[in-house]
Order: structure tokens, then sequence, then C-alpha cells
């Protein structure tokens, strides 16, 4: 090989290379957008305290929610409003120390310092009228009507052995890991 197709062959690899990381830049927008942090929720029942009261983890995972479908070439019509279902992946609460799984219905969450940019009537919280229990599937946990300029931030409070005492759970680590999606309908 000669040293002029050397360099060809650097010269195209160079502009794959750079087609591939424009085209993943250009595709990074989304007219809807979910960014949340703390998914994982970590459940440590290690005192009377623990048994007696339940455990309450204050603004757990931080969410943010962006819709906004200026400028993207969207059917006319088609999309009337947007949801964020949130569900576990597992239909327990497991034990990292070999205990037997724990009842989710034990683990309930309330949205904590809402913000948005447009009037409550744009948006309803349906389970909002008592802590919305996680399930295994997708369920609706908010929704609304404005498919143009919405944004919204808040946290998840998370409260576990709250509604019934964790008095015959046996002492250890639980966790649960959340799902997130958020789409257009």
């Amino acid at each position: 090989m000669n040293i002029p197709t050397k360099s060809f062959i650097k010269i195209y690899m160079l502009v794959f290379v750079l087609a591939g990381l424009l085209f993943a830049n250009s595709s990074s927008a989304r007219p809807v957008r979910l960014t949340y942090s703390g998914g994982f929720i970590q459940l440590n029942i290690t005192s009377l305290d623990h048994y007696n009261n339940g455990i309450e983890l204050p603004n757990w995972t931080r969410i943010k929610i962006v819709i906004d479908t200026t400028g993207y070439d969207l059917p006319v019509g088609t999309y009337t409003g947007w949801r964020l279902y949130i569900w576990s992946a597992d239909s327990a609460i497991q034990s990292d120390d070999g205990n037997d799984p724990l009842d989710l219905a034990l683990l309930t969450m309330q949205p904590v310092g809402f913000s948005a940019s447009h009037p409550a009537t744009e948006y309803t919280f349906p389970n909002s009228t008592t802590p919305y229990t996680l399930s295994n599937s997708e369920k609706v946990f908010i929704e609304g009507t404005v498919i143009d300029g919405f944004v919204a931030t808040f946290g998840l409070t998370y409260e576990f052995g709250k509604t019934a005492p964790l008095l015959d759970s046996p002492w250890g680590f639980y966790y649960t890991q959340l799902y997130f999606k958020l789409e257009l309908y």
C-alpha cells in the first residue's frame, strides 16, 4: 500500500466519524423529553422506628418534563395530550438479604414541589386523591393537554410502611427499580 492510499483511508474514516457525530447530535432533540434522577429506591428496615412508623424518602426522585412539538413535522391533530407513566420493575419489593419480597402496596409516592409553565387546568394527577401506589404495569402518574411549550419540574417523596406497619417484615435492605415513560397521545 502506498502513502497516498493510506492518506485517503484516513480522510474517509475521519469523514465517516464526523458524519456519525453530526447525525447523533442532530437526532438528540426530541419533542418530548423526560429527565429524572433517583429511579432506584433503597429501603433499609433497621430500627424500631422504621417498624412502627415506616420509612420516608423525601424528594428522592427529581423529574423534569418538557413537551415542545414546535418545529417538528408531526401530523396535524394526531396528538392531543401527553402522559407520564411510572411503574416498578418487579411485582414486589425485593430483598438484598435473602428475605422474602414485600408487598409493592407498602410503597407509595407523592409529587412534591411541583412547578409548571402552564396553569393546573392543563394537567392532572389521576391518582392524586390518595398517595400513588406502585404496580408492575404501566400506570399513568400525570397527564396533560398542552403539547407546545409545557415544562414541569417536581420531586417524588416515597413512603414505605406508612399505611401498614412493617412489624412482620424481616430486618434488612430492600429495593425496587422504577421505570418512567413519557409519551404523546
